[in-house]
């Protein structure tokens, strides 16, 4: 009985992807608060966008670091920002929250940025998904 070969998934292309819609969602968000006169607001979705960004590029380099790890050992610096991304955030939240110097729930919102970007790559996941499998 013949084995069934299965189609991977074109991931670094998903990848790529990803990060044009952060940066397309980011700047939308900021250009639309800016645009209605709201540049404090703009500026704190800015800042969390950043932080979200940041923390999800970096996230994404210790898993790949954590994937290679059985053949080649993770560099230091990768384990330092794996180790360092949740308390630098929280920090920076902190001070943003306490000071006021920026509207807090759009530095959340721009957080959120990351979020918005899955949901938007999403369908295109699925579709390529199907018609690897033959259903699409």
């Amino acid at each position: 009985m013949p084995e069934e070969i299965i189609p991977m998934l074109d991931l670094a292309r998903s990848e790529a992807r990803l990060s044009r819609w952060m940066v397309l969602i980011a700047v939308a968000g900021m250009a639309g608060l800016f645009i209605t006169g709201r540049g404090r607001a703009g500026l704190g979705f800015a800042v969390g966008a950043f932080f979200g960004v940041l923390n999800y590029n970096w996230l994404r380099q210790s898993v790949e670091a954590l994937a290679n790890a059985g053949t080649v050992r993770p560099p230091k610096r990768v384990i330092v920002k794996f180790a360092v991304r949740y308390p630098l955030v929280i920090v920076a939240l902190y001070v943003l929250y306490r000071t006021h110097w920026l509207p807090f729930m759009f530095i959340i919102y721009g957080l959120l940025v990351p979020a918005g970007a899955i949901v938007i790559e999403s369908p295109f996941l699925i579709r390529e998904g199907l018609r690897a499998s033959g259903r699409g």
